[in-house]
């Protein structure tokens, strides 16, 4: 079973309707629903902090509620532990917070992460792909 981290970015594109990028998120999120015996997908405690807060101001929180609701459905939250976060401040990181998320995958043998902000993650120990790459590698992966 193939183990991922979707970062909150991917998340919003699909409930804000973000373009250009909401389309991708849809056709990833498709994919998940469809694949759900081959793919295990996970978010952060953060990542679902962050994706609150921004819908509860772009919209409601009552239509933020509802969407974490969805998403629950098909995704499994991992533990942001202690050692998470003393993982992330010994490291130097872009944006720390997905430096937190990073650590929550490794800490979860959790192999890939799937955001809009490659560049934004340590990658040496993850593969950190764009939503439309992991589709295309994982049926790539299949057909082989």
């Amino acid at each position: 079973m193939h183990r991922i981290l979707i970062d909150s970015d991917v998340i919003l594109d699909l409930f804000l309707d973000r373009e250009p990028h909401h389309s991708n998120a849809v056709q990833f999120f498709s994919y998940l629903e469809h694949n759900g015996k081959t793919i295990k997908a996970f978010v952060s405690p953060i990542a679902i902090a962050n994706v609150a807060y921004i819908l509860t101001k772009a919209r409601s929180q009552k239509y933020a509620v509802e969407k974490i609701r969805g998403l629950r459905d098909l995704v499994d939250v991992v533990p942001a532990t202690q050692t998470t976060m003393d993982s992330a401040l010994a490291q130097p990181h872009k944006d720390f917070e997905d430096t937190i998320q990073y650590y929550c995958a490794r800490e979860n043998n959790i192999r890939s992460i799937i955001t809009r902000n490659v560049s934004d993650f340590p990658n040496e120990q993850a593969l950190v792909v764009t939503p439309i790459d992991f589709v295309s590698m994982d049926v790539i992966e299949k057909s082989t």
